[in-house]
């Protein structure tokens, strides 16, 4: 068993307890809630004669299982009835999902998730006024407006309080669902990547899969019919599952599953269990080296800034300026800011002048390296697997400082533009502090995982002694 795929299952375990400890419970109460308002609505709706109460006659099969009538047409002298067989219909499903709620995230099944998702289309009171509804939200709605419309400010109040915590309850219903499916999907597709796609056959190749899926589905279909891992061929994810084997690291994965389920706080309880310092400094690194996109698009939207600033109008006296400047060979003073920072390391205050063409070029250079260590095949990634921990840390403490100080510059560079451009075109400009924020609030977890592995290493070594 790979170290990867051991830590895949502690990760999974861990998982596990945050949702058995919260998230389980607190979606079976959600979905008692939802049976409760629905009653409150639905007694409401009695007592003004807007619904007809009138037993359903389920049999004792349909009550130990989940069931909802089809949402059949019915004229609006049909409705007092239909209606209120449907009500209690979704009632009856409330709480028999609430009594379902699964122990564990290993029992999430789609069947449950897709029974969830038949309720929120079955009266749809998270989108309760769409004119997508089915016939069930329509028709009760024209019965809530009656109440809403009427004279009793009472019930009014009464209703409106009932629709709102059904959208609030709905909303939650909605959400939890997508990300049960969230944490199923990746549960599948981490099973796959460990337990399936090492043991494929040769045949099964990337330039395979890449020009022609179809024909390289098909085969993975028969081959997973014999295939003794329990894994089935999820239509809706095995081509992801695939293409994610060829083009995502084992690291990168899981520290995507660290952010997508598991607070900053969990996360780093998490790592707290690395199990070697080298696994704790290669995680630190793909930290930072994952803000390649974000890094990118803060590029793109610099450089469109920079192109800005240099294509807007210019008055007599700056053109002048340039034709001279032209005329002397004279470097225009566009293509040098002058930034002032503090310096991440020093904490000093500092002036810099920076040549934007050579700061472009650096910043395009570290991108390209950033990409390359995320290829799994890629030189610089297995330089990376395989270096020892002084060197680790030597890169770790290097591009840190480096990303810190780039930060630092853009900041300074985009001040500059914004001071000397036109108020008339200030409304051109991209703001760059969204992705800022974004990579600085990764600095800021990495800085403090740092501190923390170099006051356990020197711990550690104090100990030795």
């Amino acid at each position: 068993m790979s170290d990867s795929f051991s830590e895949f299952k502690e990760l999974f375990e861990y998982i596990n307890q945050v949702f058995q400890a919260g998230k389980f419970p607190k979606f079976r109460t959600v979905l008692q809630s939802a049976a409760s308002n629905i009653k409150n609505l639905r007694d409401v709706l009695v007592r003004k004669s807007l619904v007809k109460a009138e037993n359903y006659n389920y049999d004792d099969e349909l009550e130990r299982s989940f069931y909802l009538p089809d949402q059949k047409f019915f004229t609006e002298m049909e409705a007092p009835r239909i209606l209120y067989s449907r009500l209690n219909a979704l009632i009856t499903a409330c709480d028999f999902q609430g009594d379902q709620v699964p122990e564990t995230v290993y029992e999430i099944e789609d069947e449950y998730l897709e029974n969830c998702r038949r309720m929120l289309d079955y009266f749809c009171f998270h989108t309760y006024s769409s004119s997508n509804a089915g016939i069930n939200t329509r028709m009760l709605k024209l019965k809530t407006d009656a109440l809403l419309n009427g004279n009793d400010e009472v019930l009014k109040k009464v209703t409106q309080d009932n629709l709102k915590l059904l959208t609030d309850t709905f909303h939650n219903i909605q959400n939890t669902v997508e990300e049960y499916t969230k944490v199923l999907k990746e549960y599948y597709k981490g099973r796959f990547r460990f337990e399936v796609f090492p043991n494929l056959p040769d045949k099964f190749t990337e330039k395979l899969f890449n020009e022609d899926s179809q024909e390289y589905l098909a085969k993975l279909d028969k081959f997973l019919e014999t295939h003794e891992s329990g894994i089935p061929y999820n239509k809706y994810w095995i081509a992801e599952s695939v293409r994610e084997c060829y083009t995502v690291e084992d690291l990168n994965l899981l520290e995507r599953l660290k952010n997508q389920f598991l607070s900053e706080k969990q996360q780093q309880k998490v790592e707290s269990k690395a199990k070697s310092p080298r696994e704790r400094l290669i995680s630190l690194i793909y930290k930072m080296v994952n803000t390649k996109d974000i890094l990118e698009t803060l590029y793109i939207n610099l450089d469109f800034n920079l192109k800005i600033l240099k294509s807007h109008p210019k008055g007599f006296f700056d053109q002048l300026k340039y034709v001279l400047m032209k005329m002397f060979n004279i470097t225009s003073e566009l293509e040098f800011f002058h930034v002032e920072y503090v310096h991440p390391q020093t904490k000093k205050i500092q002036k810099d002048t920076i040549k934007i063409v050579n700061f472009q070029t650096a910043l395009k250079k570290k991108l390209a390296i950033f990409a390359e260590i995320r290829k799994p095949q890629s030189e610089l990634h297995g330089k990376v697997n395989r270096g020892t921990q002084q060197s680790l840390m030597k890169f770790m403490d290097e591009t840190y400082y480096n990303l810190l100080l780039t930060l630092e510059r853009i900041s300074g560079i985009d001040s500059e533009i914004r001071m000397n451009i036109p108020r008339t075109q200030k409304n051109r400009l991209r703001e760059l502090s969204q992705e800022i924020e974004l990579i600085n609030n990764i600095l800021v977890q990495v800085g403090n995982e740092r501190k923390k592995f170099i006051f356990d290493a020197e711990h550690f070594a104090g100990g030795k002694k």
